[in-house]
């Protein structure tokens, strides 16, 4: 029994100090950095992403919505997009580009304990690539 503490106590307080995930903090975070109503986001896992989106978009404040779309069509153009690792190492790339040259810069980086769960690596539209944005 003493081994199975032991074994298991590094991992218990490892998700009692960081969380299973900070989906909240991030759908939150996207919210507050969103000047519409409408938080237009776009994942690298739609049925794992989008299942954790719907829940926590109770969560918003009133008259913000979270709306889902499928980042490989152009005419979706979502401000957000969301990347996902369940390696509690892995380093994102700072700057992704989609199809059609738009720039996402890193934003935020939201943890998890590496028990359950995921992180998250939320990324803002910066515009298109060697376009100047208006960005401070």
């Amino acid at each position: 029994m003493l081994l199975f503490v032991v074994g298991h106590g590094r991992w218990t307080a490892r998700l009692l100090a960081v969380g299973r995930g900070h989906y909240l903090d991030a759908v939150l975070y996207m919210a507050e950095q969103t000047s519409g109503d409408e938080v237009v986001v776009a994942t690298d896992h739609s049925f794992r992403n989008e299942a954790v989106l719907g829940f926590y978009a109770d969560y918003l404040p009133p008259g913000k919505r979270i709306v889902c779309v499928d980042g490989v069509q152009p005419a979706a153009r979502p401000e957000w997009l969301i990347t996902h690792s369940r390696q509690v190492d892995h380093v994102p790339p700072r700057q992704l580009v989609d199809r059609e040259g738009a720039a996402y810069v890193l934003a935020r980086r939201f943890p998890y304990a590496g028990v359950s769960g995921w992180q998250w690596f939320v990324y803002h539209r910066a515009g298109k690539v060697g376009e100047p944005t208006d960005q401070k």
